[in-house]
């Protein structure tokens, strides 16, 4: 999982990462900018796929507003948290992936029971092999998985850069090594859909329970998977 962090002021800035680094789950990739304008051109150039955005609202050249509007479709899989010192600004700062305010107090207490929310429904890590070398990722960061007899192909997010990669995983193994939680049904849901594995009933079951799923946070990927499944719904006379 990667979490971007961008404060022009670099005191606040590097607490932050570190913030990051203390709350969030060993392996998570923290990257800090100063400057959104550097941020906004790593976004249009694919250099970063952030699931986590922690953005100062009050910045020279480019404010945290005007990033999130120029870069709206690159972010669109990604969670935001506003950092600011003025409270004035919060109203024009909502929006439907923003999932929460932090006030520059003095301390970090509030960043990190926000963050230790955010790590509580991103907390789905899956083994992976990539170029010869075992990754954890989270569920979310998957795309889809397409299962045979003795494999798997899986597509999900490393460290900003789209990849498919087979692996050993069968569907049998899917069930078991992931948790039951909301993420794990979006995947069965998905898997029950590919023509090798074509299971109406088992797609309807874990359907209906990814849509129940509740996080204890605003969520924008959870909307977003949510509305995939709802798709499938509606555009396919799935399992007639």
């Amino acid at each position: 999982m990667q979490v971007i962090v961008c404060d022009d002021y670099i005191e606040n800035l590097n607490e932050m990462i570190q913030v990051c680094y203390d709350v969030l789950a060993k392996g998570t990739e923290v990257r800090g900018f100063s400057d959104a304008s550097m941020l906004a051109e790593a976004l249009q150039a694919g250099m970063v796929q952030p699931a986590l955005l922690l953005l100062d609202i009050e910045m020279p050249a480019l404010t945290g507003l005007e990033l999130r509007e120029q870069m709206a479709s690159k972010l669109r899989m990604t969670d935001i948290i506003y950092v600011t010192s003025h409270e004035e600004m919060m109203e024009a700062a909502f929006g439907r992936n923003v999932i929460a305010f932090v006030r520059k107090v003095g301390n970090w207490d509030r960043l990190s029971e926000v963050l230790h929310n955010f790590q509580q429904e991103h907390q789905c890590m899956v083994d992976v092999t990539w170029k010869k070398k075992v990754w954890q990722i989270d569920v979310s960061q998957i795309l889809y998985i397409q299962s045979a007899d003795n494999y798997s192909r899986v597509a999900f997010y490393l460290q900003g850069e789209l990849v498919q990669a087979l692996q050993s995983y069968t569907m049998k193994e899917w069930e078991r090594i992931l948790p039951e939680q909301g993420y794990t049904y979006f995947l069965l849901a998905k898997l029950y859909t590919n023509p090798s594995f074509l299971h109406p009933d088992k797609f309807h079951k874990a359907a209906k329970r990814f849509l129940a799923f509740q996080p204890s946070t605003q969520n924008n990927i959870t909307k977003e998977m949510k509305e995939e499944i709802l798709q499938i719904i509606r555009n396919w006379n799935f399992g007639k």
